[in-house]
């Protein structure tokens, strides 16, 4: 973002306030505006999770290997929080029965990293399904 005609941005860092311009923003705030701008941050890592924790070898983006394709998974829930906090739990805690006879065990992730594994599985439903993504941040 360009700074408007005349008007210096600079960040400064006071706690729990950031100076912009000549305004002063809480730091939530602007959080919130930059994620309903640009969300792939966070979707970039949920796949960068995948790959360092070896889901790949279970899973792919489009065919089922072991498990189901992730674009199979997303298909198959609704873009919401609850959907979001169970998908993350199954990728924690492991699942059966869900997808046939397989069994996916625990793994050994965060609370975080499993709940940004579930956004990034989430948003591969489509367009529509990226058009909601902001919501799932929570404001």
């Amino acid at each position: 973002m360009k700074p408007a005609k005349g008007i210096v941005q600079k960040f400064f860092s006071l706690g729990q306030i950031v100076i912009w311009g000549l305004g002063l923003l809480p730091l939530s705030t602007l959080a919130r505006a930059e994620i309903q701008v640009c969300d792939s941050h966070g979707l970039v890592r949920g796949s960068e999770i995948a790959v360092e924790k070896g889901c790949f070898g279970c899973h792919t983006v489009g065919s089922k290997r072991v498990g189901p394709a992730y674009r199979d998974i997303a298909s198959r829930y609704e873009f919401d929080q609850a959907t979001l906090q169970t998908l993350a739990n199954k990728i924690k805690n492991g699942s059966s029965g869900v997808w046939g006879t397989a069994v996916m065990p625990a793994n050994l992730v965060t609370r975080e990293e499993s709940l940004a594994l579930a956004r990034w599985i989430l948003a591969l439903k489509g367009e529509s399904s990226n058009r909601q993504l902001s919501s799932l941040f929570g404001p």
